[in-house]
């Protein structure tokens, strides 16, 4: 039960006894996120809208909109997401597998620039330490990126699990990805274990990209750029990467 349908007498006794265990501040801090998040999911419907009149740039859109407080923006280097979703453009898959979906920003773009009759799979985990997953009011706005004819799936589950890797299995029904996309857990084991456990799921002339190549020193367990480096002794790869200095970023595409 959300806090609006609670009786008024419940709301003030739960306010009280979080303002005697937790203090004001956090009282304050909890009720605010509150209020934000409702008025959000107020403005939803014309956000969503906002999104379906769009014709122009996408990427620039993508990054750019910001509907009172409610954004997609995707954690990316603009010009760096740009040469990517280039070659996407290029390629137009049609299936298509994210693991990490944070704000959207990224499946908003797999969306516009794959098949218009696509399958597109986004994988988050809720409470994650990479993203911290999304709410429940946000699954009408990521559904709202399809293209008519494009088939979205967003799986709210830990792409480390088995159950998930089969529940994906099941939901490509022995078709092959041509694109895996893998922005979750940015750990040497856990990004090293997505890319294990998917990279058989992409067919010949696929490709899987890696978010976050570059050497974050600021981020003590971000380590992508450890398992970039193994990869590159192994398979054909790409560099997408602005500067190499940056402190963050930077998309490696290994080539199957």
């Amino acid at each position: 039960m959300s806090p609006q349908m609670k009786p008024v007498g419940e709301l003030i006794y739960s306010a009280s006894q979080m303002i005697r265990e937790e203090g004001t501040f956090q009282f304050a801090s909890k009720a605010t996120w509150y209020i934000v998040g409702d008025f959000r999911r107020l403005l939803l419907p014309r956000y969503i809208k906002k999104i379906s009149m769009q014709n122009g740039n996408w990427i620039e859109f993508a990054l750019t909109l910001n509907y009172y407080g409610l954004s997609i923006a995707p954690m990316q280097i603009k010009s760096e997401i740009e040469k990517l979703m280039n070659i996407v453009e290029s390629k137009r898959p049609k299936r298509v597998l994210e693991i990490g979906t944070y704000n959207g920003g990224t499946l908003f773009l797999f969306c516009k620039f794959s098949e218009p009759g696509a399958l597109i799979i986004s994988v988050d985990l809720p409470k994650g330490e990479y993203g911290g997953g999304y709410p429940d009011w946000k699954v009408p706005l990521f559904q709202s990126f399809k293209q008519k004819n494009q088939f979205l799936h967003l799986v709210r589950a830990d792409s480390h699990s088995y159950k998930t890797k089969q529940h994906l299995e099941r939901i490509l029904d022995g078709r092959k990805l041509d694109l895996l996309f893998i922005d979750g857990d940015h750990s040497y084991e856990g990004v090293k274990k997505d890319f294990d456990m998917y990279s058989s799921f992409v067919d010949k002339g696929g490709i899987i990209a890696l978010h976050d190549i570059v050497t974050h020193p600021l981020e003590k367990n971000c380590h992508v750029d450890s398992l970039w480096k193994e990869l590159k002794q192994t398979y054909e790869c790409t560099e997408i990467v602005q500067n190499a200095n940056q402190g963050w970023g930077g998309i490696g595409l290994v080539h199957f």
